[in-house]
């Protein structure tokens, strides 16, 4: 007769959390049912790519200003593994302050901005079209605005310019989430994603330019 195990509520199959799944197989001419978990592990990179920003300009009306975000919306059948996310700063003047950007999470879709375009490394994979990248400008100094309130801040990160004229320097690339500390990357479910802003009133003297890299992770 049929077995099946017990102690274990069936589950449906669902993106971004555990899976069960449930086969049958004929043992000794018995219909046996089995349950299994399945671990995000069993999932495929479907999509392995990045993108970046325009250069944006930096304003002084007020603080907390959104100049990228990463959206993975509902619907969209992946997770989203960030394995890079880095923004860098330029001043057209010497200064001396120190400027500040920090990543916060989301649960609200954001709004406006500039849709970048995704760059795959391999031309034969699909992106989701439900992940969505932003920048805060159209074109290089051409800015736009990006409704995605931060939160509490999940990574912060200083960006300074030497104030010497003999010792001006650019900002390498600053990390705004711990991948590269933990070694793992930053894992956004359906209904998750990232927002990256500076923090104090900036100045149209900074410049401000978002990288960003990620794998598109499903489940067959």
């Amino acid at each position: 007769m049929p077995q099946r195990p017990i102690g274990v509520t069936d589950l449906a199959s669902e993106v971004g959390v555990a899976r069960y799944r449930t086969r049958e197989r004929v043992v000794s001419a018995e219909t046996v049912v089995e349950q299994y978990l399945l671990s995000q592990e069993a999932g495929v990179v479907s999509w392995r790519g990045c993108a970046g920003t325009f250069m944006i300009s930096g304003v002084s009306t007020s603080p907390n200003i959104p100049i990228a975000s990463l959206w993975n919306d509902v619907g969209s059948g992946v997770i989203v593994a960030v394995r890079g996310f880095g923004a860098a700063m330029d001043s057209g003047a010497t200064s001396g302050l120190f400027r500040s950007l920090a990543a916060s999470g989301i649960t609200v879709a954001p709004t406006g901005g500039t849709v970048g375009v995704p760059v795959g490394f391999d031309t034969a994979q699909t992106q989701a079209s439900l992940v969505v990248f932003r920048g805060g400008a159209s074109a290089d100094g051409t800015n736009t605005t990006i409704t995605a309130p931060p939160g509490p801040h999940a990574w912060r990160q200083y960006n300074v310019r030497a104030p010497s004229g003999i010792g001006q320097f650019v900002m390498p690339l600053a990390n705004l989430v711990p991948q590269l500390a933990y070694g793992e990357p930053v894992y956004l479910a359906e209904g998750q994603g990232l927002v990256v802003a500076y923090i104090e009133n900036s100045t149209s003297a900074l410049r401000y330019l978002v990288n960003i890299a990620w794998d598109e992770v499903s489940f067959p």
